[in-house]
């Protein structure tokens, strides 16, 4: 019981700049979730397991990260290199991982550390090619999370739905069309997998919207909805017919 309220302690402290506007930024600039991360794998119990844990960590993450500077340096950008090294690397840690637990604690972020630095997104894909689409990625979020929070309630509730889903595929092709008017995709900056991923992530929910749209208008079939009918609310903004002039008779 000492030991978790410690814990919950600790972790309610180290994330807490997260919370306040005034610290957040030097929060995510300085990757403060990696001092949880850290802190969730190397308390313990006792101070002696803690102190072990903490020095294992310290040196996995230093040989990790040389290793991956070492082979960056000699092949930089070289994603198929960069992949197979990283495979023939691991090998030796998961031996230790299955054979040594008293080094796997280690030997995990050994090859963490390499994984973060030599295969991961550079901080400017955030800056260049999220962060100026981040109006129309909120959006297409919020209308994902919005259908899948109806589709839930009605699932839950058997009741009939709305007339009108959330517009998320019309959401998605904003997101898609604000991505390709980006500088850095006019000017074809944009190099292998450091913004095409976001790029590949913001089409393929495509697939992910329609079924989310296929379902929506099961479940209207199956529970009904709010008022007559999906052509009936269409109806209602539909612009009227001009009416056609007509002629006394003679």
């Amino acid at each position: 019981m000492k030991h978790a309220f410690k814990a919950g302690m600790a972790t309610a402290i180290l994330a807490a700049p997260a919370f306040f506007q005034a610290t957040r930024p030097i929060f995510v600039e300085y990757r403060g979730e990696w001092a949880l991360i850290s802190f969730f794998v190397v308390i313990s119990p006792t101070i002696g397991a803690t102190n072990y844990l903490g020095v294992l960590r310290v040196l996995g993450t230093l040989l990790g990260a040389f290793t991956a500077f070492v082979v960056w340096t000699a092949f930089p950008e070289d994603a198929y290199i960069l992949c197979t090294f990283g495979f023939f690397y691991s090998i030796p840690c998961f031996y230790y991982i299955v054979a040594k637990p008293q080094y796997a604690t280690s030997a995990r972020f050994v090859l963490l550390t390499y994984n973060l630095t030599c295969l991961y997104w550079h901080t400017t894909v955030r800056r260049d090619f999220i962060i100026p689409v981040n109006k129309e990625r909120r959006e297409m979020v919020g209308n994902v999370i919005l259908y899948f929070s109806t589709l839930a309630a009605a699932f839950r509730l058997k009741s009939p739905l709305p007339p009108y889903l959330p517009p998320a595929e019309d959401s998605r092709q904003r997101l898609v069309e604000a991505i390709r008017k980006l500088d850095v995709v006019r000017n074809r900056d944009a190099k292998g997998s450091r913004h095409l991923l976001f790029f590949a992530y913001a089409v393929t929910m495509k697939a992910v919207i329609q079924e989310l749209n296929h379902l929506g208008r099961t479940l209207q079939d199956a529970f009904g909805v709010i008022g007559q009918s999906r052509e009936a609310f269409e109806d209602l903004f539909e612009a009227p017919l001009p009416s056609m002039p007509t002629y006394n008779a003679v």
